[in-house]
């Protein structure tokens, strides 16, 4: 009959015009059934700087723990340098993992440790010691170079990590036999200030560095007029001369130098200073030189040379004398306020 066609034709239409309702819905909410499920996020750069120093930061507390315990070394610093890893570990904002797929298959045996395992890159010697001497120097140049790798406080964090890593190799190196190192352990960190590397950057909002190395100066060739030994003279003689450069070098590098806009003073208040006991003073000197060039906002490029400069400065300050246990609030994050 001639109606039931057209009726069976109509219905079919509707049935095809509802499907394409329905993909065109689930379209418009966001449900695609011809496309995989979102990639994984990445991580950037500067994430990845961050995730290997917290890697890093645990395998060297690891490691510390496990010295500790074999009393092959001194046990204290051993155990000290495990908690200031963990502690800036922590500062740092732990290990982050990316989620998994909704699809992927979770093995429970795999948690990631492959990936820390040996995340300083070391190389293992037959002395426990002289591993995490290693361990402490290469996770040093890793956490240097992620200071100029990142930005903002990251920054800051990794280049005063890299400070006390090279500060706590040191330490260790200093509790064996010379001949145990040679050959085997990496060149220890020592530091200085590449005043190349600062004439070649274009500086800005350094107000503050260049007024504390010039300050620092100041009371070095206070120190050196007022004590009666001259070895000790000289040599803090030579520093102010060096500090002196030094600021010069950032003040020029800031367009600043001789200008109206120069933050350098001819005297300086040192009263506190000269209260002390001259190592000490000398001492508070070089911490503070540290702080100015770990928080200074310098460019990227030249966040490296910082970090070597502090190196330098917290070397001659524990020449001087004793520094603050390696896991104290004061000491876990040299240059910076207490984590």
């Amino acid at each position: 009959m001639p109606g039931r066609p057209r009726a069976s034709i109509a219905r079919a239409l509707a049935v095809a015009s509802l499907a394409v309702g329905l993909c065109v819905g689930l379209s418009g909410c966001g449900v695609r059934l011809d496309v995989p499920p979102p990639a994984i996020p990445t991580a950037d750069a500067a994430e990845q700087a961050r995730a290997d120093a917290v890697a890093t930061a645990d395998a060297i507390a690891a490691q510390a723990t496990a010295l500790a315990g074999l009393g092959v070394a001194d046990p204290t610093l051993a155990t000290q340098i495990a908690a200031g890893s963990t502690a800036q570990a922590g500062a740092l904002g732990g290990t982050w993992t990316p989620p998994a797929r909704p699809s992927a298959s979770a093995d429970p045996s795999d948690d990631g440790a492959s990936a820390t395992d040996d995340a300083t890159g070391a190389p293992t010697s037959a002395d426990p010691t002289v591993d995490l001497v290693n361990a402490l120097v290469t996770g040093a140049a890793q956490a240097r170079a992620g200071a100029g790798a990142t930005s903002g406080d990251t920054a800051t964090l990794l280049g005063s990590i890299a400070v006390w890593r090279s500060l706590a190799a040191h330490q260790l190196a200093s509790t064996l036999p010379a001949e145990t190192l040679t050959g085997i352990a990496p060149t220890l960190p020592a530091g200085g200030t590449d005043l190349t590397a600062v004439g070649l950057s274009s500086l800005s909002g350094v107000d503050d560095l260049i007024r504390g190395l010039d300050a620092a100066a100041f009371g070095y060739e206070t120190l050196a007029a007022r004590t009666d030994d001259d070895a000790r003279a000289a040599d803090w003689a030579a520093r102010a001369t060096a500090l002196r450069r030094a600021g010069e070098a950032v003040a020029s590098a800031a367009d600043v130098s001789g200008t109206a806009a120069d933050p350098r003073e001819a005297l300086y208040d040192v009263a506190d200073l000269v209260a002390l006991d001259p190592s000490a003073a000398a001492a508070s000197l070089e911490t503070e030189v540290a702080g100015l060039w770990l928080t200074a906002p310098l460019p990227a490029g030249l966040r490296p040379a910082g970090v070597d400069a502090a190196v330098e400065a917290l070397l001659r300050a524990r020449e001087l004398g004793p520094l603050a246990a390696l896991d104290s609030p004061a000491a876990v994050l040299p240059g910076l306020a207490a984590p």
